[in-house]
């Protein structure tokens, strides 16, 4: 296409001149002028219509070319603002990023999303003028051997890029991308985050020696233990959801003998996209998975999430850690 219009050019001056002399000759010669005139009218079109498009073009290529740099780009991300919320914090920044990205944070040894939005509709916070607010899970973004006044280090940055897989971690070539120093915040963990992670563990501690020593049978004291941390698991469950304000809109109750833990949310949920009923999905999840390994559970309960109006949102596959989207 360029070399037509580079075509076009030349040959849109080689009429312009040969216009021009012609239009000169007839003036001395006292001829007509008409054919000058017609040349130059034909070689100005192609002099000045040629760069014309192709500057046009031009624009068009560099503004794709943007938009695509633009969905590739990872940018850095300022946190301005934190509050310590339970065992989170909360947080507030700003970011050169456009509108709609999505702001991502990872550990060093987590390729899991940790930051999500107060909303539980969507568990990824947006860019929206410049600025952005979420949660960052301290249960996921710390160990058991985490203590009080320890700089967290996190990694954290907001991308228009795809950059989930299928079982919604982050891809190693992002991540891959995200670990790097430029992205790279501390946030510290305080003492009461530190307590309120402990509390569970205390609470399962003290209730397994209560058993221990109350029980006269060892399959006696494997039942009673067992239901003592699955007593746990729920309470601590019932606690994460009155923590996060959700109680108004989300309930819970666990089926022991289906190993189910079962989320009940309001009906407008079925209007959500499928990537939001996921997110959704991955959020109780991670943070039931996280529990459920704190209070010991044998294995991590399937999940199953409906409307009030009955009606399935998302559920754990039976024969997979995989997820049913509906």
């Amino acid at each position: 296409m360029f070399y037509m219009l580079g075509t076009l050019f030349f040959v849109g001056c080689l009429l312009l001149i040969a216009g021009i002399i012609t239009l000169i000759v007839a003036l001395i010669t006292k001829k007509k002028k008409k054919t000058g005139l017609y040349l130059i009218l034909a070689g100005a079109i192609g002099f000045f219509v040629a760069p014309a498009i192709e500057g046009s073009m031009q624009n068009n290529r560099s503004a794709r070319q943007k938009t695509h740099e633009s969905s590739e780009k990872f940018y850095k991300v300022n946190i301005d603002k934190v509050k310590v919320d339970d065992t989170d914090w909360d947080v507030t920044g700003t970011t050169n990023a456009p509108d709609g990205a999505k702001v991502i944070c990872i550990s060093d040894d987590e390729s899991g999303q940790i930051i999500t939005k107060n909303d539980i509709s969507d568990a990824s916070p947006v860019v929206k003028d410049g600025k952005f607010k979420g949660t960052i899970s301290g249960i996921f973004a710390t160990d058991d051997k985490a203590k009080a006044g320890e700089k967290v280090k996190l990694f954290v940055v907001a991308t228009k890029q795809k950059v989930w897989d299928d079982d919604d971690f982050i891809k190693s070539e992002a991540a891959d991308k995200i670990l790097n120093p430029d992205f790279k915040i501390k946030l510290t963990f305080t003492k009461s985050q530190k307590d309120s992670i402990d509390d569970v563990d205390s609470d399962d501690d003290n209730e397994s020696d209560d058993s221990s020593d109350s029980v006269s049978s060892s399959s006696e004291s494997s039942s009673s233990e067992n239901e003592e941390l699955i007593s746990a698991y729920k309470k601590s469950m019932n606690k994460y959801i009155d923590n996060k304000s959700w109680s108004s809109k989300l309930s819970f109750s666990y089926d022991h003998y289906g190993n189910q833990a079962k989320f009940e949310i309001s009906n407008d949920a079925m209007s959500l996209s499928k990537e939001e009923k996921r997110t959704i999905y991955q959020d109780l999840k991670k943070h039931s998975d996280a529990l459920a390994d704190m209070c010991d559970l044998k294995e991590h309960p399937k999940l199953q999430i409906i409307t009030t109006d009955g009606q399935v949102v998302a559920e754990t596959k039976v024969l997979s850690d995989g997820v049913t989207i509906h």
